[in-house]
């Protein structure tokens, strides 16, 4: 097949033309069906308003110039015609459909929203992942992660840690169906979450009916214990106020112990940010050797709490095992701190469960 066969087998009109007299050398059969184009007429005989000027200028840059105009078809419809210099004082002339054009440009102006659409929900759900990961971890932690693969375990030594444990609950929970239980746990813990944010202080974990907080760490808080006092203050008159209202009623035992622990995230499938030492297991023993609905502290956590803000009472040295003789002291009644409460910290700064919920950025 020759080269003039395949031009005219073409569906866009294909022209050469002459720079010098802007004359028409060949043109293909589609280029007479849109244009009326036929060999040896005058470019301006069919493209009356075309810019030669303009056009000339850009081709003497060697820059590809573009004409606009509607077809001689019926029906007619825009076309656009590409000027693109050939050497020799020649310019090839392909024309193309204006409404193919706008098709594409469509499309491509559609998949760009919606891949800026995607985009968006990416980072949402990016952000949602991250406040999970916010829930569990810290963020130094989180961090690490990202950055390493792995995270780095840290000693606190200025920390409070609170061990929270309900009395009887292996009696009660065969009283309650797995609904039922369940049910009563989330409805306290998620309280618990709340009140352990709203003083500064981090959920570590909940174990079974045991509940694991501390304060001072991964930031350091100089406050940590009246802080965590303050916590431990408001979830016993938490269980109060609900054992008012609720057939099945609570009874817990809390100790706390000011110390020193070592924190880090145990695990490569499932990541659990956990704290270990000696100031775990002495919080285990004040809580162990509390009364119910009573508030048990340390001595060291005593040495840092203002007399004038917390009432304490002393108990008799007690013999712990594995620690030897302990002197513990009761928290006693502040009704004062448990009806002024903080203000909630802003959502950059939210690590329980309503860091998850953030409703003023997710709907």
């Amino acid at each position: 097949m020759s080269a003039d066969a395949v031009l005219d087998a073409l569906d866009v009109p294909v022209l050469v033309v002459s720079t010098q007299e802007w004359t028409v050398r060949s043109a293909n059969t589609c280029a007479g069906r849109w244009l009326g184009a036929a060999a040896g007429a005058p470019l301006s005989a069919f493209m009356p308003d075309a810019d030669l000027t303009r056009l000339q200028s850009k081709l003497a840059r060697g820059k590809e110039a573009r004409h606009e105009q509607r077809t001689q078809t019926d029906p007619s419809f825009m076309a656009q015609y590409f000027f693109r210099p050939m050497g020799e004082g020649q310019v090839l002339i392909e024309g193309r459909s204006g409404a193919a054009l706008e098709e594409a440009e469509a499309m491509v102006a559609s998949y760009s929203l919606l891949v800026e659409k995607q985009k968006r929900q990416i980072e949402v759900e990016k952000t949602r992942v991250e406040k999970l990961l916010l829930n569990i971890l810290p963020r130094k932690s989180v961090e690490q992660l990202r950055q390493f693969g792995r995270t780095i375990p840290e000693r606190f030594d200025d920390v409070s840690v609170l061990f929270l444990d309900f009395v009887g609950f292996t009696a009660l929970s065969q009283t309650l169906s797995p609904e039922e239980l369940f049910s009563e746990l989330n409805d306290i813990f998620s309280a618990f979450d709340d009140i352990i944010t709203r003083y500064g202080c981090e959920r570590i974990k909940t174990i079974g009916d045991a509940y694991l907080a501390v304060c001072g760490m991964p930031e350091a808080n100089p406050m940590h214990a009246p802080a965590i006092v303050t916590a431990a203050l408001a979830m016993r008159a938490f269980i109060r106020d609900r054992n008012a209202t609720t057939r099945h009623k609570w009874a817990c035992r809390i100790g706390i112990h000011s110390g020193s622990v070592t924190a880090g995230v145990v695990g490569r499938l499932k990541y659990i940010y956990d704290i270990f030492g000696d100031g775990v297991n002495t919080a285990s023993r004040m809580e162990s050797h509390a009364e119910p609905m009573t508030i048990n502290v340390s001595e060291s956590t005593r040495a840092l709490l203002d007399p004038a803000a917390f009432s304490l009472s002393a108990r008799a040295p007690v013999d712990v095992k594995g620690k030897g003789t302990m002197r513990m002291h009761f928290v006693d009644e502040v009704p004062e701190l448990e009806l002024h409460e903080p203000e909630l910290p802003s959502s950059e700064s939210l690590v329980g469960v309503a860091a998850i919920f953030d409703e003023k950025k997710f709907p």
